[in-house]
């Protein structure tokens, strides 16, 4: 994954590994056919392995990110209405790549009646936040 600056951080920065998505609610869907882009919002019930130390010492409890896929290609939508349940599945193109390095990546996103898939030419953590939620996610 390509870092944006220094804020905010990469995901390998916040979490021991590349996260699983599926059970994360997602929150938010753009898709910007002007850039060939689309964005991903995540919501998380818990903070990630590797929380920011104000996070842990202001008690939030909830953690939300969105990614950037750029230079997309191959989408399919199908009956999206936005439906909490889903599966993730995210996966680098190329066997051994892992998310420190620059690579193709493939999302597909699945529920009851519902498709979006696509590959990308990359993917940027572009946005983090984290708060505290009165009830899980």
């Amino acid at each position: 994954m390509s870092r944006v600056g220094g804020d905010p951080e990469d995901l390998l920065d916040l979490f021991d590994e590349f996260p699983e998505l599926t059970g994360q609610a997602l929150f938010s869907v753009h898709i910007d056919e002007r850039d060939c882009r689309i964005d991903l919002g995540f919501e998380n019930a818990g903070l990630p392995s590797r929380p920011r130390r104000a996070w842990v010492e202001q008690g939030l409890n909830a953690f939300e990110m969105h990614l950037t896929f750029f230079g997309i290609r191959d989408l399919v939508l199908e009956g999206w209405t936005g439906t909490p349940k889903h599966t993730v599945h995210f996966g680098w193109m190329e066997e051994g790549r892992t998310p420190a390095r620059d690579s193709e990546v493939r999302m597909e996103i699945r529920g009851t009646g519902e498709l979006i898939c696509f590959t990308a030419q990359s993917v940027k953590l572009t946005d983090v936040r984290a708060y505290r939620a009165s009830q899980a996610i």
